[in-house]
C-alpha cells in the first residue's frame, strides 16, 4: 500500500509538473547584453506616463542596466534609511515611540553594516546574475504589456499576503535547533533591532528569506515593473518593522497590520510572530504573541 501510494503520489507529482512546464518558454532566455535590441541612446525619456517612461527606459538603455539601476536605488535607499534611524537614534527624537530601552552602539552599527553590504555585493548579486536570464521564461518580462493600474494593485497586495504566509512557514522553519544555531542566530544577535540590521543575517539566511519575497510574483507571473516595485516596498517594509519605532503610521488601520510592535516582540520573545507584518498567519497556527506596545497604540 505504502508503494502503491508513492506511485499514485509520483504519477500526480509528474502531471503538475508537465502542466506547469507549458508555461514555461525557454525560447525567451534573455542575455545579460542583448546584441539583438535596437537601442536608441539619444531618444529621450518619456515622462508623461510611467507606462512610456519604462518603454523609453529600456529603448535608451540594456535592460540588464536598468536592472543594476534598480538595485542601485535599492542599496542606496537602504542605506539612506538605516543612517536616518541611526541619526533618530542617537538624538533621542522619538523616544515616546521607542519600543525597547537602550540604543545600541557605534560598534554594533559597524559590526551590522559590513554584513549588510557582504549580503548585498556577494550574495544578492549573484543571485541576480542566475535568475536574469530566466525571468522572461516564466513570464516576467519588461517587453510585457503593461500592467494597469488595477492589475498593478491586485497583484502587490497578493505579494504581499503571498509574502507573509510563505515568510511565515520559512522563518518558522529557521527556528528549528540546527537551522538556528547554525542559520538564523545570526539575525538574532540584535535583540533590540534597529534599521540597519533588516537585513542583517546569515547569507543563506538571505536565499531562504529571500524564495518568500520571490514566490508570489514568480506564481502570479507579474510584470518586470511590478516585480521592481514590490522588491523596493518588501525591503522598506523590512527597515520599518527593523526600526525600533512603533510610529503612528496609517498602516495600522490595516486589518491584522501588526507593523513594528509585532516583529520587535520576535526579537524578544524568540517563539512568536513568525510573519513580516500581519497577524493573520500566527493568530491561525497558534504563534501570535501580542505585544504591550501593540496595545498602547490602539
Amino acid at each position: 500500500q505504502w508503494y502503491q501510494r508513492r506511485v499514485r503520489g509520483g504519477k500526480i507529482g509528474v502531471r503538475v509538473l508537465e502542466k506547469n512546464m507549458d508555461l514555461l518558454d525557454f525560447s525567451r532566455l534573455q542575455p545579460f547584453y542583448n546584441d539583438s535590441l535596437e537601442i536608441h541612446r539619444d531618444k529621450p525619456l518619456e515622462w508623461n506616463s510611467i507606462g512610456n517612461l519604462w518603454i523609453s527606459l529600456h529603448m535608451r538603455y540594456q535592460p540588464f542596466y536598468v536592472l543594476f539601476g534598480v538595485y542601485s536605488f535599492l542599496i542606496l535607499s537602504y542605506v539612506i534609511w538605516g543612517l536616518f534611524f541611526m541619526v533618530i537614534d542617537k538624538l533621542g527624537i522619538w523616544s515616546k515611540y521607542k519600543i525597547q530601552a537602550g540604543y545600541n552602539t557605534i560598534q554594533n552599527y559597524w559590526i551590522c553594516i559590513k554584513n549588510v553590504l557582504f549580503n548585498y555585493f556577494f550574495v544578492i548579486i549573484p543571485m541576480i546574475v542566475i535568475a536574469w536570464p530566466m525571468l522572461p521564461v516564466i513570464g516576467i518580462a519588461y517587453d510585457a504589456p503593461f500592467p494597469s493600474l488595477s492589475v498593478f494593485s491586485i497583484h502587490i497586495i497578493l505579494c504581499i499576503i503571498g509574502e507573509d504566509f510563505f515568510q511565515y512557514w520559512l522563518h518558522r522553519m529557521l527556528h528549528l535547533p540546527w537551522f538556528y544555531k547554525n542559520i538564523h542566530k545570526t539575525h538574532h544577535q540584535f535583540q533590540t533591532p534597529f534599521a540597519l540590521a533588516a537585513t542583517y543575517s546569515h547569507p543563506l539566511e538571505v536565499i531562504i528569506l529571500g524564495l518568500a519575497a520571490f514566490l508570489p510574483p514568480f506564481i502570479l507571473r507579474t510584470h518586470l515593473f511590478t516585480f521592481y516595485v514590490w522588491i523596493v516596498i518588501r525591503e522598506w517594509d523590512a527597515i520599518l518593522t527593523h526600526c525600533g519605532y512603533n510610529l503612528p503610521v496609517p498602516l495600522h488601520y490595516i486589518p491584522f497590520y501588526g507593523g513594528t510592535a509585532f516583529h520587535d516582540y520576535h526579537h524578544t520573545s524568540f517563539l512568536n510572530n513568525y510573519a513580516s507584518r500581519f497577524t493573520w498567519v500566527d493568530k491561525l497556527f497558534g504563534t501570535y504573541k501580542e505585544p504591550e506596545e501593540k496595545r498602547k497604540i490602539k
